[in-house]
């Protein structure tokens, strides 16, 4: 017979070992609320950062608007009250309603110098400047000023009326002609480049560039001074200047050691004269040392200088009328200035703004 199987030896083995196994999908309880304490944790702690996060940030805002608040109180009081006793302290010029355009631009210069100088305002600068004109323009400002609607009246306005009375488009016109005519001449370069800048002031589109205002200068400038500068190819007007400048001492320099080596070798030979008479007292002024004896030329016949009679068939040369010019109706040799002038109203060339046609403004 096959033996007998112990059953309940193995039954009770099967029972034990499913006791020891836990339940599939089935945690611990203690494992479990390990889990739970630490995700709290977690949470609380991530909260924790996000607070003083948050925290840090509301301190730096709060820093920044204190040191603005700061900055801003200390540049209120660094910075003074504008009042008009501190503006006439700069002692800005008047202005009596000269006709001179030279004086007129120089007024207003010199205003917007003192403007920047004690920090006025934009509101007023007008009431402050229309103080300083007097006699006629103080009139005019008067007048003028009725005219315009009610209000503040602005700096550029006040520019833009001064400007058309004392500044109109044909003195415009006529001070853009003499600087189209300057040359050196007989000035000194120094003299020049007074004359120049003065001048460059009421045409800018002609000098609104380094290089432009460079070549302009050079061009007017006398022809030995300008082709030594030719070569150097420069660039900055004031490098022309100084060039110019040197160029000029350099020949002056040339020229009184020319005339103080004439004076010298003049008075050298008066006193080898003079002394020539001395030692032989007898001897004429003229004659040759060492010879008691003057030769006469031979008599030819022909005593005098020979003079030759006009001849009657010899005709006398004369230059051809220059062409008359098509652009200005003269008679020049050169390039017609008025080619290079520009009209303010319609920004084309050949012609003034008193002699346009086209009927645009331009501002």
């Amino acid at each position: 017979m096959p033996p007998r199987r112990n059953t309940r030896a193995n039954s009770s083995t099967d029972q034990e070992g499913q006791q020891n196994t836990p339940p599939t999908g089935h945690l611990d309880p203690v494992v479990i609320q390990l889990l739970n304490t630490l995700t709290q944790q977690t949470t609380a702690l991530a909260q924790q950062q996000q607070q003083q996060i948050q925290h840090q940030l509301l301190q730096q805002q709060q820093q920044q608007h204190q040191q603005q608040q700061h900055q801003q109180q200390q540049h209120q009081q660094v910075l003074p009250v504008v009042t008009f006793k501190s503006f006439q302290a700069a002692k800005p010029p008047e202005f009596k309603g000269s006709a001179d355009l030279v004086e007129a631009k120089a007024w207003l210069k010199e205003m917007e110098k003192a403007f920047t100088l004690i920090e006025v305002t934009g509101e007023k600068k007008t009431e402050y400047a229309s103080y300083f004109l007097k006699n006629e323009a103080s009139y005019w400002w008067g007048t003028s000023k009725a005219l315009e609607p009610e209000g503040l009246i602005t700096w550029e306005r006040f520019t833009e009326l001064f400007l058309e009375k004392y500044f109109p488009d044909f003195m415009r016109d006529q001070m853009e002609l003499k600087f189209l005519e300057l040359k050196q001449g007989s000035m000194t370069v120094s003299q020049y480049d007074t004359k120049f800048t003065e001048l460059s002031r009421f045409v800018p589109t002609y000098v609104d560039t380094e290089k432009k205002k460079a070549k302009r200068f050079q061009q007017g400038l006398r022809s030995w001074i300008r082709s030594k500068l030719a070569v150097l190819e420069l660039d900055t007007y004031a490098a022309v200047v100084q060039k110019g400048m040197i160029a000029e001492g350099e020949s002056d320099s040339y020229m009184r050691d020319k005339e103080n080596k004439k004076i010298k070798v003049g008075t050298s030979d008066k006193v080898q004269s003079q002394g020539d008479l001395q030692s032989h007292p007898n001897k004429k002024p003229g004659s040759q040392p060492g010879r008691g004896t003057t030769f006469k030329k031979p008599n030819t016949g022909n005593a005098g200088p020979i003079n030759r009679p006009p001849n009657n068939n010899q005709q006398v040369v004369s230059r051809p009328p220059l062409p008359e010019c098509k652009t200005c109706g003269k008679r020049h040799p050169s390039i017609c200035h008025r080619l290079s002038i520009t009209c303010f109203k319609c920004n084309q060339k050949g012609h003034y703004a008193r002699d346009c046609k086209t009927g645009i403004l331009c501002h």
